[in-house]
C-alpha cells in the first residue's frame, strides 16, 4: 500500500516533519541530512505505517529521501510536541 500526503509543518532546528496524510491524520518523521524540503511538498512512502528508517518519494522535487519515521496517526492536539517545538 502506498501512502501520500502533504509537508504540513517543518521544524529546522530539529529536523522534524509532519505530513498531513490521506487519512486526515499526521506522520512525523525525522529528516536524517539537509533535505531541501517546503510546506505543501507531496509525499509517498510504500508502507502503510512504517517505523524507522525509510525512504520517502518527493513527488514535487522528484527526488526520494531517507529520513527515520518517529510516529503516525497524531493530531492536532499532539503535533508540536511532536515535532520537538516544546
Amino acid at each position: 500500500m502506498i501512502m501520500k500526503g502533504i509537508i504540513f509543518d517543518i521544524n529546522w532546528e530539529r529536523g522534524m516533519v509532519a505530513v498531513l496524510t490521506e487519512s486526515e491524520d499526521y506522520s512525523v518523521f525525522e529528516l536524517l541530512s539537509e533535505e531541501h524540503l517546503d510546506i505543501g511538498d507531496e509525499v509517498s512512502w510504500n508502507e502503510n505505517h512504517p517505523l524507522g528508517d525509510c525512504k520517502i518519494k518527493n513527488y514535487t522535487k522528484n527526488e526520494i529521501i531517507e529520513i527515520y519515521f518517529q510516529d503516525h496517526w497524531v493530531n492536532n492536539q499532539n503535533l508540536k510536541s511532536r515535532l520537538l517545538y516544546q
